[in-house]
């Protein structure tokens, strides 16, 4: 029977060649956290105008973690796992991740992630975004707020195609740093939070992380 099937294997022509030239360009990032987390840290930041809680914490408050979690995610398990005890509007947590210089080349590309909140409420919001290096950062980025009908479930933050953000200084073929932030709701002009009540401390915030690509 081996030798019937050979026969009729030798029998069929081959296909044309490919044409020669550059290969499809296949995706410069990908981080699926099947096995960890791939590089992804616990952004440090000081920051001067809000609160970065992973540079400094309040009393009362519990220090944010970022870790590898075997269960969840998407397409398959293994996922980033970010929580944080929100004690004051204006306060974010980053899971971040820094690009060895000169960057990656990102021209014409679209970054998605996707994001879940998991456990706790979430009255701010996500911003994934992407920084280009240079004499200072610049981090454009998109956002999108989770409303209480909704928080549970899985969606796509999209930062957007990266050449077509026209901010000044800001160079998609040099991208050195890839993030996702989770911030607590921002202060209204009265003095409150934005949805017009004062903010109340509500434990840990749990928010799931995967499938990082372009």
């Amino acid at each position: 029977m081996g030798k019937i099937v050979k026969a009729a294997l030798l029998g069929y022509g081959d296909p044309p060649a490919s044409p020669t030239g550059d290969p499809v360009r296949g995706p410069d990032v990908s981080y699926t956290f099947d096995q960890g987390t791939e590089g992804w840290v616990l952004n440090s930041y000081d920051d001067p105008d809000l609160t970065n809680l992973g540079a400094r914490m309040f009393d009362g408050g519990s220090p944010p973690n970022l870790s590898f979690v075997g269960t969840g995610g998407g397409p398959s398990a293994g996922s980033l796992e970010l929580t944080a005890a929100f004690t004051g509007s204006n306060q974010y947590v980053i899971a971040d991740i820094a690009i060895a210089s000169p960057g990656l080349n990102l021209s014409s590309k679209t970054l998605h992630a996707w994001v879940r909140l998991v456990s706790g409420p979430l009255d701010g919001g996500v911003s994934f975004y992407a920084c280009s290096g240079g004499a200072t950062y610049v981090c454009p980025g998109c956002g999108r707020q989770f409303r209480p009908a909704r928080c549970r479930c899985l969606g796509t933050t999209d930062a957007g195609s990266l050449s077509a953000m026209a901010l000044a200084g800001f160079d998609p073929a040099g991208i050195v740093e890839i993030g996702i932030q989770v911030l607590s709701s921002p202060t209204s002009l009265d003095g409150g939070t934005a949805d017009g009540g004062r903010f109340a401390s509500t434990g840990d915030t749990v928010v799931e992380i995967d499938t990082v690509t372009d």
